[in-house]
């Protein structure tokens, strides 16, 4: 089994995004890495193979990876496009620590599978935004703050599928019907200001 390791793949960088496009049975083989890393499917359908189980993958299927969890991927005939976004762990524990202290099942917990959840049409269409944005930054963790926050909101958000459930804990009460009102297409123009205005505080105080 591969084992890529961080030291090898991050340069002085928080975090790396790549887009794949995967084919075959074995599209790509068992391996495990020592950082977490996040992915969804915007095109195609496949399977992902982890911790000796085996889950389908399709348009809006996206999980979170952890250091611990060795996977593979197989892919329909027709091919399965892939876009990835690992973070260097080191920058991560930061992350983690600013935002989610305490918080058991930020980033799958403690479970013995990773979480797998199924997002709507319009929430893969925000990831591919935030994506193109995290790949035109400067390489500093600031840029992969902002695109990891925009992913947990996201998540955190309706409409969810039935693969599976994440619920980001610890946001504050005035927070959660912003959030949920925010994840609707016809918000995202406003940006910031508009989260500010769902969530009845200044801008500052969102920030």
């Amino acid at each position: 089994m591969k084992l890529f390791l961080a030291k090898e793949i991050f340069a002085g960088i928080a975090a790396r995004a790549t887009v794949s496009k995967l084919r075959g049975v074995m599209a790509f083989p068992l391996h495990r890495h020592d950082f977490p890393e996040v992915f969804w499917v915007s095109e195609g359908a496949g399977q992902h193979r982890v911790n000796g189980q085996e889950h389908t993958l399709e348009r809006g299927s996206l999980v979170w990876i952890r250091p611990a969890d060795a996977h593979s991927f197989g892919a329909e005939s027709s091919g399965m496009v892939l876009y990835n976004v690992a973070l260097d762990p080191d920058w991560f524990d930061g992350f983690r620590r600013r935002h989610f202290a305490g918080d058991k099942s930020f980033w799958s917990g403690e479970a013995m599978m990773p979480d797998h959840l199924r997002l709507a049409g319009p929430q893969v269409e925000r990831l591919a935004t935030d994506f193109a944005e995290l790949g035109t930054s400067p390489a500093d963790g600031r840029a992969a703050e902002r695109f990891l926050l925009n992913v947990s909101h996201i998540c955190a958000s309706e409409p969810l599928g039935d693969v599976g459930k994440i619920r980001i804990h610890g946001n504050p009460g005035w927070m959660e019907p912003a959030l949920r009102a925010w994840a609707h297409p016809e918000e995202w123009a406003g940006g910031t200001r508009a989260l500010a205005r769902l969530a009845g505080r200044s801008e500052e105080h969102v920030a």
